[in-house]
């Protein structure tokens, strides 16, 4: 069973969503530059949390057919 990981700092998730929209910054590049940190955060992580943040789902990878 893998185990739970801790949510992430308020703090952190404001610095992620203001580099990202007010700064401009690649989530690529701020999942580098939290890991120099030491802070793991995949790229996927920070796609997910500021769509979860943002109250938007993600949109599905496949369309069904018909």
């Amino acid at each position: 069973m893998p185990s739970a990981r801790p949510e992430p700092a308020p703090w952190l998730l404001s610095a992620i969503l203001t580099g990202r929209f007010a700064d401009h910054w690649p989530l690529y590049r701020q999942s580098m530059a939290v890991a120099r940190a030491g802070i793991d955060f995949d790229t996927s992580t920070l796609v997910g949390r500021c769509l979860l943040i943002s109250g938007c789902e993600s949109p599905p990878l496949l369309t069904p057919s018909p």
